[in-house]
Parts: structure tokens; sequence; C-alpha cells
């Protein structure tokens, strides 16, 4: 048996009785659970085994590079069968680099989950963790200043006394053009009731004339 190791071995292209051998079995088997494992947690994987988002992603990034390592190795070993050798890609050189392609990768997850993994984690449930406190405090500001707004305006907030302090406390209706809905416009003002002017009004009617309240009403013969 040739050295496996040698140079001229792995640059040769195996026979044909030589396709399925010992080594090629076990690259086959383990490629190709590999690449579909990494298929499921692409897919329905993260959204199964992450929890949130930040999780969810890095499942999803981890298995696309193994899809993209044990589908270039697959790659190889279909060249193999078919026993061609198209650029030189049907050597054993190729089946071996893609094995320790594999065992680069595991290596690059194991040092990935116990550094920069762990940081980001921390730094994305901190962030979490902020957003969940600023909101109930964010609600609760919104509550009080809509209310404060609305109870300035009661008429016993006005009067002051004794039932101004708890008329305060009890939202009271706003004066038109008021209020913290309005805020940064000029308040309206009050002229009294509106005035209506009915300058064709049929006759026995009441006509009603510009500037004066409905008092000032006259009839037309």
């Amino acid at each position: 048996m040739d050295n496996p190791f040698s140079w001229d071995y792995l640059t040769t292209v195996p026979g044909t009785n030589e396709v399925f051998g010992p080594f090629a079995i076990v690259f086959l088997v383990l490629f190709g659970f590999g690449f579909l494992i990494a298929l499921f947690l692409y897919n329905d994987g993260a959204r199964r085994y992450g929890s949130h988002s930040f999780k969810r992603r890095t499942i999803r990034r981890g298995a696309s590079i193994a899809m993209t390592v044990f589908g270039v190795g697959l790659f190889f070993f279909g060249i193999r069968v078919l026993q061609i050798n198209p650029l030189g890609f049907g050597m054993r050189f190729w089946l071996w680099l893609s094995f320790l392609a594999v065992l680069g990768m595991l290596a690059f997850f194991a040092y990935y989950l116990r550094t920069s993994y762990r940081q980001r984690l921390r730094a994305y449930e901190e962030r979490r963790r902020k957003q969940q406190v600023l909101r109930p405090a964010a609600a609760m500001a919104g509550g009080r200043g809509g209310l404060n707004g609305w109870h300035a305006w009661s008429p016993a907030a006005k009067a002051g006394g004794d039932g101004a302090e708890d008329a305060r406390k009890t939202p009271g209706p706003a004066p038109r053009g008021t209020g913290p809905l309005c805020e940064g416009r000029a308040p309206s003002v009050d002229h009294g009731p509106p005035a209506y002017r009915r300058s064709l009004a049929p006759a026995g009617q009441p006509r009603v004339t510009r500037g004066g309240p409905l008092t000032a009403a006259t009839f037309r013969s």
C-alpha cells in the first residue's frame, strides 16, 4: 500500500477500484451529514434553537459557512466518483484539503464561541434589558404629561381654595386651542357667543344683526 501522505500519492487520480475506499466512505458520510445538518440549521433550526434574534443570526452565519465547506468537499468527491480530472480537481489532494478545512472551521467556531460570541451576547442582552426598562418608563412619563396638561385647566384648580389640590389630581376639560396637544400654538380667545347675520331672511322670520347677540334680532314685516 502506498503512503497516503506522500506527495506522489496525493497528486494522482484514484482508479475505478479505489473510488470507494475506507477513507472515501468516511469522507462521504461526514460531509453528507454535515451538509444536511448545516442546511437544517440555516432554515428551521435557527428559529427552533435561537431564543432571540442575535442567536438566530449567529446560527445562520455558522450554518452558511458550514454549508460552503461541506458543499465544496462533496463537489470534489463527485469529481472522484465520475473519474474525471478537470483542472486537476480529481486528485486525492483536494479531499484531504477539504477534510483539513472542516477541522479549521470547527476550530474557528470553538474560538468564536469562547471569545467574541460571549462579549457580543452580553452586549446584546444589556441593550435588550435597557430597552425593556425604558419602554414602561417612557409610557408612564407620557401618561403623566397628558394628565398634567389637562388638570391645570379644570374650573376648581383655577378657583383655588380647598378643592384646588383635589382638582389638580383629576383631569378636567381644557379650553379650545390649549392643553398638551397644542403646545407651541397661541391659545384661542373666547369672544363670547357668536354673532349671526341673515341678510335675506324671509318675511316674518327673525333677522340677526352683525355684532349683536340673539336678543338684538328684529322681525321684518
